[in-house]
């Protein structure tokens, strides 16, 4: 684990300082005559790049925690982070050391070396009868192709990789397997290949699924191994031989601490997006959670309930978290000094700027903590272990209704151009019932957001159009949109440096990616005229009024209360591909809208209020 996190973090400093470079990994072996050390084979990792290079003034602060460099030329870099101490430290740990050689303007160089406490000609990962353990891969990644090929070359493992559907499908049912080994975010196009019954297959005998997760919080599915990327050989060679891993997924990822019902939770953010992944990552815990869209709402909402902590996001329009968390502050005191015992609530502060000295702020500004954007799980866990109090918390861990939570994995997950929807189900609480919301919200704000974006902002209108274009970088990340939202972050970078022409040459082909988003985002939802988007099907003709529609509508009425969500799916399907008046079809898109949202007492006063209508 020491090894993935040291690469790991290597590989996000290099990706972070190459635009338009390469990047390189080498991982060798060498032998040292060192009789200050027990070991005498050392492990040598270098990560090189082709990026901007470091200036050797520079080079001695990059161990820092948070540390930008060259502020001009990186302006649209966050900095460092926690990433290269992280890596430092643990090379440390382990005996051994991190070193950087760059040439400013041509590239760098990181190599970690660590001693190894073993040198034995015995192999460390080796599978049992590997010969009658033939696997087939499918996997798109290039990179992981080449990992786990080599893994199963060493190990004498027959293979077969393919990387498109169509060749999967048929190298399935060629000839028998013992073992598939696949990308988590494919599971939904094999599922229904892989439960056909065990006479389909070759041999009579289904092929057991392994699936190689990202994340850490993807969804659990029953009867399915799951190993953790980057995938070592001893993973590899402990589900042939169907022994227990030591890095298993479920005992070490995705297990929470605690979960505390009776906690009330408030989280403030001005982009409905995030709230809604906000919700989706504290959903495990089982607390009631607030959400808010500004500072005046989160002071009146702090005023009527006892909240046991606030998540408050930094930069909001109007009113921003520290201007919000010094009233709430100068509130509190006025409670103390008319003679309540009254404590502070804890505030926790969330930005996407983790840059040097940004905690240190928080803390002088009257918040508690401080948690980065994207929220990592992990982290998010830690915060709320160290300020929910102790009588609100019971046992955590993944109970057997979470472990059902794998059975509503659908068969066909959503594709759509520019965002890794596998990256966005898990970084907005692990279901795709809940992505679903994450994403119609997010066209939403979007498109609310797409006006202000059309014309070149001033010098005295860049606090407001920073302020957007943040809102709009860590919503675009949580989905699963890391083009678009790094476009984002570089356009908030020009911003707060004022440079007018960066944003004039950029703006554009970010508006008009994020609107292609949008509609693309609508069509995969099955909303293909949501938020201001051209239908799909202008021109073609309607079936007429509500009353051409009420057999439908009662249906889904029936299906509603009943909760049933895939004929919920199909009868919302059918209705948009009925093509709809215009006056039925914007009635129609609110009706999806509450559906996406789960409100569904909601969408069935709307279809009453339709079918009263049209009696």
């Amino acid at each position: 684990m020491r090894l993935r996190q040291i690469l790991l973090n290597l590989m996000t400093n290099a990706v972070k300082y190459t635009e338009r470079g390469h990047i390189g990994l080498s991982i060798t072996q060498e032998k040292r005559k060192d009789s200050a050390t027990a070991s005498k084979v050392w492990l040598k990792i270098t990560v090189s790049d082709t990026g901007y290079g470091i200036k050797p003034e520079d080079q001695k602060r990059l161990f820092g925690d948070f540390v930008q460099v060259d502020t001009k030329k990186n302006h649209a870099i966050e900095g460092t982070g926690l990433g290269l101490p992280i890596a430092k430290r643990l090379c440390k740990a382990m005996g051994g050391n991190i070193a950087v050689t760059s040439k400013y303007g041509e590239g760098s160089s990181f190599t970690a070396t660590i001693p190894q406490g073993i040198d034995s000609p015995v192999p460390f990962a080796k599978v049992e009868e590997p010969e009658r353990k033939k696997v087939l891969l499918y996997e798109r990644r290039v990179a992981c192709n080449q990992s786990v090929c080599w893994s199963l070359e060493n190990m004498k493992v027959p293979y077969a990789l393919v990387s498109d559907y169509d060749a999967f499908a048929e190298a399935l049912f060629r000839e028998e397997w013992f073992f598939v080994f696949s990308g988590y975010g494919l599971y939904g196009k094999i599922k229904p290949m892989m439960d056909r019954p065990d006479e389909d297959f070759p041999g009579g005998k289904k092929p057991s699924l392994a699936l190689m997760v990202d994340w850490g919080i993807e969804t659990y599915i029953p009867n399915v191994r799951f190993v953790s990327m980057p995938i070592q050989s001893l993973s590899i060679a402990n589900v042939l031989n169907d022994q227990a891993d030591r890095r298993n997924y479920f005992e070490n990822s995705n297990k929470i601490q605690f979960v505390c019902p009776g906690a009330r939770i408030l989280v403030v953010d001005d982009i409905s997006t995030n709230l809604k992944v906000a919700q989706g990552l504290l959903s495990p815990y089982k607390a009631i959670v607030d959400t808010c869209l500004g500072g005046n709402e989160a002071i009146e909402l702090i005023k009527r309930w006892d909240y046991d902590i606030v998540f408050m996001d930094h930069m909001m329009p109007e009113m921003d978290g520290i201007e919000t968390t010094a009233i709430i502050r100068a509130w509190e005191e006025e409670r103390r000094q008319g003679g309540e015992v009254y404590f502070d609530i804890p505030i926790i502060a969330l930005t996407a700027n983790a840059v040097s000295g940004m905690k240190e702020l928080f803390i002088e500004q009257g918040f508690s903590d401080f948690l980065a954007k994207p929220v990592d799980v992990s982290k998010l866990d830690e915060t709320l272990g160290r300020w929910i109090p102790e009588t609100k918390k019971e046992g955590g861990g993944r109970s057997e209704d979470d472990a059902a939570l794998g059975s509503s994995f659908e068969a066909s997950p959503l594709v759509i151009p520019g965002i890794d929807t596998a990256a966005g189900i898990a970084g907005t609480g692990g279901t795709l019932a809940g992505y679903r919301q994450v994403l119609s919200m997010f066209g939403k704000d979007a498109a609310d957001r797409l006006p202000l974006l059309q014309a070149m902002p001033r010098t005295e209108t860049l606090p407001a159009f920073i302020t957007q274009v943040h809102a709009l970088k860590s919503a675009a990340a949580s989905i699963g949109a890391e083009s678009l939202s790094e476009k984002a972050a570089r356009l908030e970078a020009a911003g707060k440096e004022k440079d007018l022409a960066f944003i004039g040459k950029n703006l554009k082909p970010f508006a008009k990616q994020l609107a292609e988003l949008v509609k693309d985002i609508g069509v995969a939802l099955g909303l293909p005229g949501a938020w201001g988007n051209p239908p799909a099907n202008v021109g073609a003709k309607t079936s007429g009024g509500v009353s051409a529609h009420i057999p439908v509508l009662r249906e889904l009425s029936a299906a509603l209360k009943s909760q049933n969500v895939s004929e919920i799916d199909r009868l919302m399907d059918g209705l948009a591909r009925q093509s709809p008046d215009s006056k039925m079809r914007e009635t129609l898109e609110r009706l999806s809208d509450e559906v996406l949202m789960a409100e569904f007492d909601a969408a069935i006063d709307t279809i009453d209020e339709l079918i009263a209508k049209a009696g």
